[in-house]
């Protein structure tokens, strides 16, 4: 036999767990039975002998699984020695050697101390006297030992390669699962597909790890799916986005897009109205009409619809009031009406309307006013209803912190004196409540204060309202100030938050601005049309009317 063959031969060796080559001194001089085993002879022949009577070739032959090597055993003479490790007594093989086990059975050996085994490869368990007797129930731990277990002198081990351990794991798991021995549970059901577990761990059922692969493969399935439907609801919907321009004009009128370029156009048409609207002054007259010629189209009125003569006039104030009315006559471009309110130097207001033309809108210098202005109405104005506060006043408050809070906290405030604000405002308090005014204004004189709180409005209104230490309200001041730069008086409004903190009342917050509660609807002038505000009007309040 070749080294490689008895090597794997070895390997295919199964011991019982805890099994010790014996020593020397507990070897028996017996007789021995059997034959060698011969594969290549006794698979075959023992049926022939049978049949004609004939008895086993007594001639040994190598071990196919050499056992561990064992220290050489003295042969003890033996009377009917014939050179074999059996004699024949009666039609019965005694084995001549034993060798004794840690458990204290006796196995069939020859004179050098090796193993004999019948022939299907079992070790021929024997009594003291060399007679083989019924295989011995052994309590064996681990059944899946092999003779890789107990290295020994004559086994060397060789080293496999990556490839050849992962050949010979895979071929011995599909030699372990296509066993065609018949398994059965607890209640005597033959399991019809049973896998070998691993060593030293139960056996489970075939259809146990069936259906933890059914359910690996079911979620890498659904992983999967839920990935390319992400990638392809990603890529789907940043190509139903429309690109920049590709809105449709029914959409930019729904949601009040558009995509004139008002910023530009607005600028444009501003200075055409500086232009326009100035005039009266010999010198530049000349230089008023190129300006207007050059910005403007032949078929408007010409100088803007000024003739010459008359006082000198001048805008002093040009704001576009946010209105953009496309046109849509012109096959190329785009062209809008842009609004604005103007106010000349008399004091009076005007509404008015430019008509303005661009080539491209992401061009914005190539630009043209296309036709005359046009002046209307002033803005309209409107009554507004009473304002509702949402936090219920508290008129005692309100003269618990006038003098002793509120009057003391302008005063700092209105000259950043940080030493007094120190005083009254809270740990808590806002940037803007230390800043103040730096002394721009000075003497504040409290006009009117409200005092609004949560703890008020959850008061009922015949009981008095209680505070406690972490409770804020808001106080609403009008205040008028001494403006030493003008040397007039100023009246401004306030909402000023404050908090009560160890029993006092402290400033955290001050905002500027102060709505009117009371509204228009209370005066009862009935303005509100068209015509409330016509132009000379700024010139008409002024003179007190």
């Amino acid at each position: 036999m070749s080294k490689d063959a008895e090597l794997i031969d070895r390997a295919a060796v199964v011991l019982p767990d805890g099994f010790r080559p014996a020593r020397t001194d507990k070897r028996i001089p017996v007789r021995r039975i059997y034959a060698r085993f011969n594969p290549a002879r006794d698979s075959v022949q023992p049926h022939l002998h049978a049949l004609l009577g004939m008895s086993p070739d007594p001639e040994p032959q190598p071990d196919p699984v050499p056992a561990y090597e064992q220290p050489p055993a003295t042969p003890v003479p033996d009377p009917a020695d014939d050179g074999s490790d059996w004699y024949d007594i009666d039609g019965e093989r005694i084995y001549r050697w034993v060798l004794q086990t840690e458990d204290s059975h006796f196995i069939a050996s020859d004179a050098a101390g090796s193993e004999l085994r019948d022939e299907n490869g079992q070790r021929i368990y024997v009594d003291e006297d060399g007679r083989a007797i019924a295989a011995p129930e052994l309590h064996v731990d681990n059944a899946a030992s092999t003779a890789a277990d107990y290295p020994t002198t004559n086994t060397p081990t060789r080293k496999k390669s990556l490839i050849s351990r992962t050949k010979a794991l895979v071929s011995s798991d599909s030699d372990a699962n296509s066993s065609s021995a018949q398994v059965f549970d607890g209640n005597g059901v033959p399991i019809e597909d049973f896998d070998i577990g691993k060593i030293g761990k139960q056996p489970t059922v075939g259809r146990h790890n069936r259906g933890r692969r059914a359910l690996a493969i079911g979620v890498t399935a659904l992983a999967a799916c839920s990935a390319a439907g992400l990638i392809t609801g990603v890529v789907l919907g940043r190509s139903s986005v429309p690109a920049e321009g590709a809105i449709s004009a029914e959409e930019a009128a729904a949601y009040r897009l558009t995509t004139f370029p008002v910023n530009a156009a607005v600028g444009f048409a501003q200075q055409y109205l500086d232009v326009c609207l100035t005039h009266g002054d010999d010198e530049s007259v000349k230089r008023r009409e190129q300006l207007l010629q050059a910005m403007g189209t032949p078929g408007a009125a010409e100088s803007c619809g000024w003739t010459s003569g008359g006082l000198q006039q001048e805008p002093s104030m040009i704001v576009w009031d946010g209105t953009v009315s496309p046109i849509t006559e012109f096959p190329e471009g785009d062209a809008a009406y842009l609004g604005f309110t103007v106010s000349v130097s008399d004091g009076q207001y005007l509404s008015m309307s430019v008509p303005v033309w661009v080539r491209s809108s992401k061009v914005s210098n190539d630009m043209r006013i296309v036709g005359d202005i046009g002046v209307t109405a002033p803005m309209r104005l409107d009554n507004p209803p009473p304002a509702e506060p949402n936090l219920k006043e508290d008129p005692n408050l309100a003269a618990q912190t006038k003098d002793s809070l509120i009057r003391p906290f302008l005063a700092a405030w209105g000259a950043s004196d940080s030493g007094q604000l120190n005083l009254v405002l809270a740990d808590s308090a806002v940037a803007r409540a230390k800043t103040g005014l730096g002394g721009m204004v000075t003497n504040p004189k409290i006009d009117q204060i409200t005092v609004r709180s949560p703890r008020a409005t959850s008061t009922p209104a015949n009981q008095p309202v209680s505070y406690e230490d972490g409770n804020v309200a808001v106080a609403e001041v009008r205040v008028t100030w001494d403006v030493p730069s003008s040397e007039s008086t100023q009246t401004t409004g306030y909402r000023v938050e404050i908090v009560r903190h160890s029993g006092k009342w402290l400033v955290v917050d001050v905002r500027a601005g102060l709505v009117d509660r009371g509204g228009a609807a209370s005066s009862g002038s009935g303005i509100g049309s068209a015509n409330d505000l016509v132009p000379g009007a700024a010139s008409t309040r002024g003179n007190g009317e």
